[in-house]
């Protein structure tokens, strides 16, 4: 503001000086007339174009006034000069300013795409130090899971996901449930809990809401993902295992870190492998262990039960009941209706036999139509009980098989520990103990078959 105020004055104190001395002083009039350029030039504004319009009028109005005054040729080529001189210094001196602006606004714009490649390369910088941060931690949660090579049960997986990957990717609370691969709906087989205290396995209760969770997670075998609403960056995930396109287990982790989202994503891919592996060694331990036909136990299996159960009975001095059970007649069974028929005979009577024992009683097909059993910590009398129960059911049962109805019986032989061993042998095991009461059992059910067939006898009886 001031320097427009000072070149309005210099301009009004020239016109002054020439208005006064015009007629006296010609040649001071020439000499001090081109000063109107320099109060111009440095004192004016020129980024205000109307003020330069101003000046420029003002600088005419001064050269119209010494024509006035001192009419004469030099004085109307001395003015003509020094306004065509003020006006190319404007003119350049606008072009240089407008130079100066565009090379300002380059410079401008140079040092905004500095800051912004400087942004990225810090963004990228960031970025590359979390990803080796990940893959780091990757790397080590892949050294970790190694350790699952030789896990073969889900005791185990569900041991080793507290003592190896709790320690690598906190949580507060993971539950691991199985899924029964055999039912359309969910149903939930299994289920393990681990936290800080322990891997541990209970029933699979769950609460309404708990439930609705999982079904969710079985229907569309996707993820979900349930925010804490304590914390935002505390996150709880339910995985869906999927095996061969159905959901066989899934894994819920609660109190987890957001930023571990996908090493949880990698620990449960492995899972899926570890959860594969271990349900294939259980079938192949199955199939080792257990008749195809009948789903009891097969007889080298039930011999190493056997003698277990005979070790506890002389450790602890408890009662153990061995029955023996032959279908009456099954050859002539076979010829009169066809094997198909005497196979699934075989299988329901096995069915019949899982229904009238107990969890803790071992049941094996013995060999052909033959079946055996062992009760423990069961005494003379409840395994007479025990055996008109199971022969009772099967002679009330009709066997339907495709279009035939059959009908078919059972004899049942009993030897006991200790009352069917020698008095001196009782109180320590020996190797033949338990061929001992098979074969008691065994005298029991042929003299049983001697007497007419369905039927019991104990080989005290004998």
């Amino acid at each position: 503001m001031h320097k427009r105020i000072l070149t309005f004055l210099s301009l009004l104190l020239i016109a002054a000086f020439i208005y006064w001395k015009g007629e006296e002083l010609s040649l001071a009039f020439l000499i001090l007339f081109p000063l109107v350029i320099f109060p111009v030039f440095y004192l004016s504004d020129f980024e205000r174009r109307r003020f330069l319009f101003f000046v420029a009028a003002v600088a005419l109005l001064l050269f119209a006034i010494g024509l006035y005054r001192h009419q004469s040729q030099e004085v109307l080529f001395l003015g003509i000069g020094t306004t065509l001189l003020l006006g190319a210094l404007l003119y350049y001196r606008m072009l240089w300013q407008g130079l100066l602006r565009e090379e300002s606004e380059n410079e401008q714009k140079v040092q905004e795409g500095l800051e912004s490649l400087k942004r990225k390369y810090e963004t990228r910088l960031e970025s590359l130090l979390r990803l080796e941060k990940q893959v780091s931690s990757l790397m080590g949660l892949f050294e970790i899971a190694r350790d699952f090579s030789e896990c073969l049960s889900l005791e185990t997986m569900s041991r080793l996901l507290r003592e190896r990957i709790m320690p690598e990717l906190p949580f507060v609370r993971l539950c691991f449930v199985t899924v029964d691969l055999e039912e359309p709906q969910l149903v939930i087989k299994r289920k393990f809990t681990v936290t800080q205290t322990g891997a541990v396995e209970s029933n699979p209760d769950f609460s309404d809401e708990e439930t609705e969770v999982f079904k969710a997670v079985f229907e569309t075998k996707q993820m979900l993902k349930r925010t804490d609403a304590q914390s935002q960056n505390v996150e709880n995930w339910i995985f869906p295992l999927v095996l061969d396109g159905r959901v066989a287990a899934m894994m819920w982790v609660e109190g987890a870190l957001a930023e571990d989202l996908v090493r949880f994503e990698v620990l449960v891919a492995h899972l899926i492998l570890q959860l594969k592996k271990i349900q294939l060694y259980e079938t192949v331990k199955s199939l080792a262990i257990v008749d195809g036909l009948t789903g009891l136990y097969v007889r080298r299996y039930f011999l190493e039960r056997f003698t277990e159960e005979v070790q506890r009975s002389i450790r602890f001095g408890l009662p153990l009941a061995v029955l023996m059970l032959d279908i009456d007649h099954f050859k002539r069974y076979n010829d009169e209706l066809g094997h198909l028929v005497g196979d699934a005979t075989l299988k329901e009577v096995a069915a019949i036999l899982r229904n009238n024992l107990r969890k803790v009683d071992v049941v094996a097909r013995y060999g052909g139509e033959e079946f055996i059993a062992v009760l423990p910590e069961t005494t003379g009398k409840a395994a007479v009980e025990v055996a008109e129960r199971i022969r009772s059911s099967i002679a009330r049962h009709r066997f339907r098989v495709y279009d035939v109805e059959a009908k078919a019986t059972v004899s049942l032989g009993i030897s006991l520990y200790p009352d069917d061993i020698p008095a001196d042998k009782r109180k320590e095991f020996y190797p033949d103990l338990g061929f001992d009461l098979i074969r008691h059992a065994d005298r029991a059910l042929y003299r049983a078959k001697e007497e007419g067939r369905n039927r019991i006898y104990r080989y005290q009886e004998i």
